[in-house]
């Protein structure tokens, strides 16, 4: 964001359709606040800021619209049940409370990193589960004191130094009675839910610190794996916003045309693509031009190279016709890429756009577009083996890892070739989702996982070393 002079009043505060400038004054019936940082915006109803009052740096929340009061006392009552049980939580300082607005401020806690920040980090298992432990000893002091989080995302958790501290109370509900079993084990559940599923065993691990703080009878690991699974699942409605307008996204939808793009790519060079794909895409590097897709990169204006992959039917209107009505394949694989990013922890190329042009519900074409990543194929690399070296069996235990969690996690990719698998240096990623599907737990699920996998050792010559590394 770009710095700026720019003065505000809440009012002007509540019409803002994109975030305040850094440098930006509120004014608040005369009292100056300076938005050194934006942290959070959502328009017409919440701005969250590193701020300057009275030379101070505090953390200001400022609420916006309708509903401005009502967050405000959300907020404090949280706080206050933060603070009621004996959990660490920033100062507050000020609330000031207007018609459709509210103010309210707090320390601001200088040299803090949250929990999603160091989870990130190079951690050893070790330091992650004395992490872990230091966040269920928390939920269970919540517990203990009959509150529960219901936003309990990684964010909301800032460590300073060795101390924890909590932070965002509106998302925080206390029950006027003793809170049951069931409830007190969803809500554990819940947040460990929001890790991937890669550390799942870290997670049962920490019930001992949960049950020293708040002890439940007869739930064991297996109760609380269960209880996550059941969670996670959940958890996959979250993901029908990557088709709509929010934080994250920007979408638009008429008779003619369906378009979705990531916030954070929204470029002028992107609009310019997506107003004229075909010309972009005949004029790039062309790998592919098949029956039902083409696969191109593309150089947009700006000069960044995207990945774009085109859906669109070429054997004969009746196939056309039928293929119309059904989901596209562009939108299978937007929607399977954010899936295997946000709630399995799987590397894929970002999605940054998804188009379909239409004849109301009839998708005549669709478009996907995501980043380039300059990578070789997992077929080209382990079958160019000559020996297997310490760093073809880590990559071959990566492969493994991601094979385990995409049947743990009942995703059945529908084509796994090797060339499907992209290795770079530092990453591994997974291609080509458009017939990706996420099962029930069933026996029709269990045989189209197995299909997977069995699909997936076909692509290792008999006694080659990549056999070797995988089919043992």
């Amino acid at each position: 964001m770009t710095t700026g002079k720019l003065s505000y009043t809440p009012e002007g505060l509540t019409n803002l359709k994109e975030a305040p400038r850094n440098g930006s004054i509120l004014d608040i019936h005369g009292q100056q606040i300076l938005i050194d940082a934006v942290l959070r915006f959502l328009p017409g109803k919440r701005l969250v800021a590193r701020a300057i009052v009275d030379g101070a740096t505090v953390l200001a929340k400022f609420f916006t619209g309708s509903s401005a009061t009502r967050h405000l006392q959300r907020e404090l009552a949280g706080l206050k049940s933060f603070a009621d049980a004996g959990i660490n939580t920033p100062a507050l300082i000020e609330t000031r409370q207007l018609q459709d607005f509210g103010l309210l401020t707090t320390e601001f806690l200088e040299d803090s990193q949250s929990l999603e920040q160091l989870w990130q980090t190079n951690l050893s298992d070790d330091q992650r589960l004395a992490l872990l432990k230091q966040v269920v000893e928390t939920v269970g002091q919540l517990h203990q004191h009959n509150i529960l989080h219901n936003d309990p995302h990684l964010d909301n958790f800032l460590m300073v130094g060795q101390t924890l501290f909590l932070i965002d109370g509106g998302g925080v509900h206390r029950e006027s009675v003793q809170l049951s079993q069931s409830a007190a084990l969803d809500n554990l559940a819940f947040f460990l839910s929001v890790l991937f599923p890669r550390f799942d065993h870290l997670s049962l691990q920490c019930l001992p610190a949960y049950q020293s703080i708040h002890p439940l009878e007869g739930i064991d690991e297996q109760c609380l794996a269960k209880a996550i699974r059941k969670r996670r699942k959940w958890r996959e409605r979250y993901l029908e916003k990557v088709f709509r307008t929010c934080t994250d996204f920007v979408a638009e939808s008429g008779f003619r045309k369906f378009q979705v793009i990531d916030r954070e790519e929204i470029s002028e060079a992107l609009t310019t693509f997506l107003a004229s794909p075909d010309r972009f895409i005949n004029a790039g590097h062309v790998l592919k031009r098949g029956s039902t897709n083409t696969v191109s990169i593309v150089i947009l204006d700006d000069g960044k190279k995207v990945f774009v992959k085109r859906y669109k039917s070429t054997k004969g209107w009746l196939h056309q016709f039928f293929r119309g009505f059904r989901k596209s394949r562009a939108r299978n694989a937007w929607y399977a890429a954010h899936y295997l990013l946000r709630l399995l922890g799987i590397d894929t190329p970002k999605p940054l756009a998804l188009l379909e042009h239409r004849f109301g519900p009839f998708v005549t074409c669709s478009y996907l577009v995501t980043e380039y990543v300059e990578a070789e194929d997992a077929l080209h690399y382990f079958n160019s083996l000559t020996e297997i070296t310490p760093e073809a069996e880590k990559r071959a235990q990566d492969l493994m890892e991601i094979l385990s969690t995409l049947k743990e996690g009942l995703v059945f990719h529908g084509d796994m070739k090797a060339t499907n698998f992209m290795l770079t240096d530092h990453r591994l990623l997974v291609i080509d989702l458009d017939q990706t599907v996420i099962l029930s737990s069933d026996e029709k699920s269990e045989k189209l996982l197995n299909k997977d996998r069995e699909r997936f050792n076909r692509n290792w010559p008999v006694h080659s070393i990549a056999a070797g590394l995988f089919c043992r």
